[in-house]
C-alpha cells in the first residue's frame, strides 16, 4: 500500500507558506557599480541621442587616427616595426577610392541612424528594479524544490543565499546574456 503523506505536514514549513517567495526577494538596497539612478547618463544628451552618435563619433574619431598614422607614419621611422602591411603592398592591393568608401560608410551609417530614430524609445521610465526581482523570487523557490527535493534543506538555502542569487541574476547574469546576444 501506498504511505499517503498527511497535508499539515507542510504546514511546518514556512517555504510553503505564501509570503515566503517575497522574504527570498532582496529588500531595497545595493546595486551594481554600472547602475545609475540619473534619468540620462549625460544631463545635456538624451541616451536615445547619445546611443544615435557615439557609433558614428566613435567610428570617425578611430578612423581619422589611423589614417593619421598611415599617412604621417611614413615620416615617423619609430613606427615602422609597427606596420602590419608594407605601405606599397597596401596600395597595389586597395583598389577602392577613399572617396567611395567614405560614400559607402555615410550611407551606412545614414541607415543606422534612421532605423535607430525610428526603433529606439526616448522616454525615460521610471523602473521599480526591487518590484521586479521579487517577480523572479517564486521561480527561484520552484526551482530549488525541485532540485533539492527536500523542504528543510531548500528552506534554509533560500534563506541563506536567495536574495544573493536573485540580485546575480538580475544584475549581472541577465545582462551578461543580452549583451552576449546583442554580440
Amino acid at each position: 500500500m501506498a504511505q499517503h503523506v498527511r497535508p499539515d505536514v507542510y504546514e511546518n514549513y514556512r517555504i510553503y507558506q505564501p509570503g515566503f517567495a517575497d522574504s527570498v526577494a532582496p529588500a531595497n538596497g545595493t546595486v551594481p557599480f554600472y547602475f545609475s539612478f540619473e534619468p540620462s547618463l549625460l544631463p545635456w544628451l538624451s541616451d536615445k541621442d547619445l546611443s544615435l552618435a557615439a557609433p558614428v563619433a566613435a567610428y570617425w574619431i578611430l578612423s581619422l587616427v589611423f589614417h593619421a598614422l598611415d599617412v604621417w607614419g611614413e615620416n615617423w621611422a619609430w613606427l615602422n616595426p609597427y606596420r602590419i602591411h608594407e605601405s606599397a603592398e597596401v596600395k597595389s592591393h586597395n583598389l577602392v577610392s577613399k572617396s567611395s568608401v567614405v560614400i559607402a560608410v555615410i550611407f551606412q551609417q545614414a541607415i543606422q541612424t534612421i532605423l535607430g530614430v525610428l526603433f529606439l524609445e526616448d522616454a525615460a521610465q521610471t523602473v521599480d528594479h526591487w518590484a521586479r526581482m521579487r517577480m523572479w523570487s517564486p521561480i527561484l523557490v520552484q526551482g530549488t524544490l525541485l532540485y533539492m527535493g527536500d523542504p528543510r534543506r531548500a528552506q534554509q538555502f533560500l534563506q541563506t543565499w536567495g536574495p544573493s542569487i536573485i540580485h546575480f541574476v538580475y544584475w549581472w547574469f541577465i545582462p551578461a546574456l543580452q549583451l552576449l546576444w546583442a554580440l
